[in-house]
């Protein structure tokens, strides 16, 4: 798909990290020869994304520019919700700061937490997707709008779950919804509401384009 329509998408690799060396080679080959633009964690399928085995692949998304996307929250009911709180993801921010991490609907669940965090660390940014979810007694347009006036507006990226989440909803009403003048995004400053719908996003996903390989500092044998 990269290669067909080059400039269209920015594909992230799942991983696993019980796979192994494998793992970390298979994800460093899709990165080289396939171009893909960062890395995607799932914790809820039983592991902290800030275990020690996934340190590898930060270690090569620090030398390829690659950001991090960990899903934060609830997901499938099997699962164990202990792994998506938001702050687990703090010591591997603290220990590679110069990786991007993206909490997976940060600004949706957990938000106070996730919000925490992307004030404080300067490699730490939000998702908004699933937003038409949120649990806000005046709605997910009110919800948000308090999201985008606290003063993180450069660190929170636009994202929608559709269609994996509820059919029901059209992309393009959701994304319309997020229009100049809408409640929204009512009274958040043009440039601001353009981070938020992609300018941030393009941002953390060109870094890496073109980017060669550096040799990997020691990190006191934590890796």
């Amino acid at each position: 798909m990269n290669r067909r329509h080059p400039g269209r998408f920015r594909v992230f690799w799942g991983v696993d990290p019980r796979a192994g060396q494998d793992g970390i080679d298979l994800f460093e080959r899709c990165v080289t020869e396939y171009g893909f633009a960062g890395l995607k964690l799932y914790p809820l399928c039983g592991y902290s994304p800030s275990d020690r085995r996934l340190y590898p692949y930060f270690e090569l998304c620090e030398q390829y520019g690659l950001p991090v996307l960990s899903h934060t929250g609830p997901g499938w009911g099997q699962l164990d919700f202990e792994y998506g709180m938001p702050l687990l993801l703090d010591e591997a921010a603290r220990d590679f700061p110069r990786v991007n991490f993206i909490l997976g609907h940060g600004g949706v669940t957990h938000v106070e937490e996730a919000t925490y965090m992307c004030a404080h660390r300067p490699n730490v940014h939000l998702d908004i997707s699933q937003f038409h979810s949120v649990l806000a007694a005046d709605g997910w347009q009110a919800h948000l709008n308090r999201l985008f006036r606290l003063g993180i507006s450069h660190k929170i990226l636009f994202g929608t779950c559709w269609p994996s989440y509820r059919l029901s909803e059209s992309l393009t009403g959701l994304v319309a919804a997020f229009a100049k003048g809408q409640p929204a995004v009512a009274g958040i400053k043009e440039a601001d509401r353009r981070m938020i719908m992609g300018g941030n996003s393009l941002r953390l996903v060109s870094a890496g384009r073109g980017a060669t390989k550096t040799t990997t500092t020691d990190r006191g044998g934590r890796a």
